[in-house]
């Protein structure tokens, strides 16, 4: 099944466990964008970004993997990485 994400919302893989980042302590994940919505500004496809997992819930496909669905915007996400060539 493959997932089109509309507006602002953007589809991410998790790549790496959850860590504490800064000084407040936050918890958050960092994966790569699979799609983006029409609406998204800031993200490209490509990109690593790392979110909050405040408000996120996961998407878990029938092979078993899990996806995630963001919105784009400064509450959930906190960092990008651009995968330039």
């Amino acid at each position: 099944m493959q997932w089109i994400p509309f507006g602002k919302n953007i589809l991410v893989k998790p790549e790496l466990k959850g860590k504490i980042v800064g000084e407040k302590a936050i918890y958050c994940l960092y994966g790569e964008v699979l799609a983006i919505g029409e609406e998204v500004t800031k993200v490209k496809k490509g990109d690593t970004i790392g979110w909050t997992l405040f408000g996120i819930e996961e998407i878990v496909e029938k092979d078993g993997s899990k996806i995630f669905l963001i919105q784009e915007n400064d509450d959930f996400i906190l960092a990008i990485k651009r995968n330039e060539a």
